[in-house]
């Protein structure tokens, strides 16, 4: 469809709607808060990929207190969010800016408000959560929302799952149990190809039960280290880099071929297929 603005004569866009597509490009990255100017150049370089989506894993400020800072993101991913649809996960720097976060972002297809959301993508059934209002362990409505949804979307070639601190990480901030234990069962229960976070401020690669955990979370936040985690996890990790990043996700009816993006380089750190 041909996208117009009435009192812009001179903005007109075509548009192809993801869902009908069969194969395109997605952008994932996360936590771009505090340095301005990093996260500008992170932002100019995905703007290049004329990806059609992007998504970012959290963290999208500061502080979601602050109007300015809501500015400021606005400025900074201006050109991004012209020419990609873009989806957020809410994080915890966005605790307390609720009402913006509600104001400025749409999600449909939610379950109690816009935190918890699933999105259909062409082949791609897509499901984004929060994990600070939602307390996962205790409410069974939230649990079965989520299994009716995976339910829901067991036509899709790939299901990708994301939520902002990850369940698996060696890094800065300790790993999510509590999705370990009540989430990660239906993951596997129900084929989910792909988990995405961020939350640590480092590129992280796990694999668990065949399932690829990435923790992408540099964006423009002051960068983490990774060490090393309990013995008996040490065989899931796969891959770590402490850099500003984003990951390219070239999905095809095939496969989704993953390339992580060192921006500071512009180089390519590594390279892997989900299929």
């Amino acid at each position: 469809f041909t996208l117009t603005i009435a009192n812009a004569p001179d903005y007109k866009r075509d548009v192809e709607l993801p869902q009908y597509l069969d194969s395109f490009t997605m952008i994932a990255f996360g936590d771009t808060r505090t340095n301005d100017d990093i996260h500008q150049e992170v932002s100019n370089q995905i703007v290049a990929e004329e990806a059609l989506i992007v998504f970012q894993t959290g963290d999208l400020m500061d502080s979601g207190l602050e109007v300015a800072q809501w500015n400021n993101f606005f400025k900074i991913e201006a050109a991004m969010l012209e020419s990609s649809f873009y989806f957020p996960i809410f994080g915890n720097h966005e605790v307390g800016g609720d009402s913006y976060y509600y104001t400025l972002f749409e999600t449909r297809n939610s379950y109690d408000s816009e935190r918890n959301w699933y999105a259909e993508w062409g082949p791609v059934g897509f499901i984004g959560i929060e994990q600070y209002k939602t307390r996962w362990a205790q409410d069974e409505e939230a649990l079965l929302w989520l299994e009716e949804t995976l339910i829901k979307l067991q036509d899709k070639r790939y299901l990708i799952f994301s939520h902002h601190e990850p369940m698996y990480t060696f890094s800065n901030h300790g790993p999510w149990l509590e999705g370990r234990e009540v989430i990660q069962p239906l993951l596997e229960e129900y084929g989910v190809d792909l988990v995405l976070s961020g939350h640590n401020h480092c590129y992280e690669r796990f694999e668990v039960n065949g399932i690829p955990y990435i923790v992408t979370g540099g964006g423009g936040a002051p960068l983490y280290s990774t060490g090393t985690g309990p013995e008996e996890e040490v065989p899931l990790f796969q891959n770590w880099g402490k850099f500003y990043h984003y990951l390219r996700l070239e999905i095809s009816d095939e496969k989704i071929h993953v390339t992580v993006i060192d921006t500071e380089e512009q180089s390519v750190f590594e390279e892997f297929d989900v299929e």
